[in-house]
């Protein structure tokens, strides 16, 4: 309630979430008035009202950058790029509502379709509600309450085992181990081109692999075991110029370590003669093989390193016994090219 102060005058007082605001006013009724019309969202578009779209994107992206994965990074940027092809850089933050989300999803689909409209408004409501919290952005979240669009979902292109195993024989040096590698851990692309040798214990017959694909985005690592057949080859591939160039165990030219090879896979399969498959399709073809063994959910769950045992059961379809051999599972015959090939 407002007060009389000694002067005659009357300041109105409104606290809202620890913070605390006064305003002198020469009547009560004004201060009282003014009190009323105090609430969060008016203090965040008064404490920062010259925040841009433009500001915006840059200060978030200077964020994602070292928080997050150069492919999640780089989704952010391009969901920034499409905003801005229909929102004005220079448009503040606080003048954006559903209507301007709406034309940007539109226009994305227009564009490239549903699924990138959809793909966009998730990484644009994801850096409202950041900005929310550091950049005092209004807290209701255009891109959140726009609905997503209807979109088909692509078949996920898994290899057969036997198709993996011409790509594998198609490969030569290195990548050889790495694709074997792949298959005998479940690794992520990510994890393996960062692997190093000293997240090898060959002493323990286990890999060390960290992946940043989780809340937080902090790097956290997990140990799994090493298969006898891994061991062999890593060790092999630590004696060879490749594995001795540098501490990347899958290291380029320079030694340094692999950002984007985004022809590798699709070469290997061009010149096998198989329909395409990427890396992360090695890891859906691992969790299958491991379903197929009857290993049980939880302990594919600890394999592939998910934090839901509900995201593990999207890879498989089948539960089995609970005693497991990762040497008897990854054993396979088709690591050899049948002669009619």
């Amino acid at each position: 309630m407002p007060y009389k102060m000694n002067n005659g005058k009357w300041r109105g007082k409104r606290m809202i979430n620890g913070q605390t605001k006064t305003k002198t006013f020469t009547s009560k009724r004004n201060a009282l008035l003014w009190e009323v019309q105090q609430n969060e969202t008016l203090w965040r578009e008064q404490s920062n009202p010259t925040l841009t779209a433009l500001e915006w994107a840059n200060a978030h992206l200077d964020f994602a950058r070292q928080r997050f994965v150069p492919k999640v990074y780089e989704a952010k940027r391009l969901a920034f790029k499409r905003l801005l092809e229909v929102i004005p850089g220079d448009r503040q933050v606080n003048e954006l509502g559903m209507p301007q989300a709406m034309a940007v999803m539109q226009s994305v689909a227009t564009q490239r379709g549903n699924g990138p409209a959809n793909t966009a408004r998730k990484h644009l409501s994801s850096a409202w509600a950041w900005g929310t919290k550091y950049l005092l952005m209004p807290r209701d979240n255009p891109f959140s309450m726009v609905d997503r669009l209807p979109a088909d979902q692509k078949p996920r292109r898994m290899p057969t085992e036997e198709e993996f195993w011409h790509v594998f024989h198609t490969a030569q040096g290195q990548d050889k181990v790495l694709l074997k590698t792949a298959l005998h851990t479940a690794a992520r692309k990510n994890e393996l081109y960062s692997l190093r040798w000293s997240d090898i214990d060959f002493n323990g017959h286990k890999i060390r692999l960290g992946t940043r694909k989780r809340s937080g985005g902090g790097m956290e690592y997990d140990w799994i075991p090493m298969t006898q057949e891994i061991y062999q080859d890593l060790l092999m591939h630590r004696q060879t110029p490749e594995g001795m160039r540098s501490d990347i165990v899958f290291s380029n030219q320079e030694g340094g370590q692999y950002r984007n090879r985004f022809n590798f896979m699709p070469n290997l399969c061009k010149r096998a003669g198989i329909e395409p498959f990427g890396m992360h399709a090695i890891r859906h073809l691992s969790a299958s093989i491991l379903a197929k063994a009857g290993v049980p959910l939880p302990t594919i769950q600890l394999i592939l390193r998910h934090r839901r045992v509900t995201t593990t059961a999207l890879y498989i379809q089948s539960l089995g016994v609970s005693n497991i051999n990762l040497d008897d599972i990854f054993n396979n015959p088709q690591g050899t090219i049948p002669v009619n090939s």
